[in-house]
C-alpha cells in the first residue's frame, strides 16, 4: 500500500478519488495493469518521494533535468 501522498498523488494522475484506490470502485474504471510493472528498487522509491516533497520550482528544475538527460542519451546513439 502506498503511503498517504503518495496514494493522493497516483489518485489525481490517474483522475480518480484516492478512496477508490484505497478500497476500491466497481471493475469498469479500475486500472487493470499487472504489480510487476510498478516495482520499484528502494532507492528509486526514496527519490520519488523525496522529489514529491519538493516545491513546484524545485520539482520542475528536476523534470528538466531528466529531460535533458534523455535527450542527451538520444544523442549518443
Amino acid at each position: 500500500m502506498p503511503r498517504q501522498r503518495n496514494l493522493k498523488a497516483l489518485a489525481q494522475l490517474l483522475r480518480i478519488e484516492p478512496t477508490a484506490l484505497q478500497y476500491g470502485t466497481d471493475t469498469t474504471s479500475r486500472v487493470r495493469e499487472s504489480r510487476t510493472e510498478f516495482r520499484i528498487s528502494a532507492p528509486d522509491q526514496h527519490a520519488i518521494d523525496a522529489f514529491l516533497v519538493l516545491p513546484a520550482k524545485a520539482r520542475k528544475i528536476v523534470r528538466d533535468l531528466i529531460e535533458h538527460l534523455g535527450e542527451e542519451r538520444e544523442r549518443k546513439r
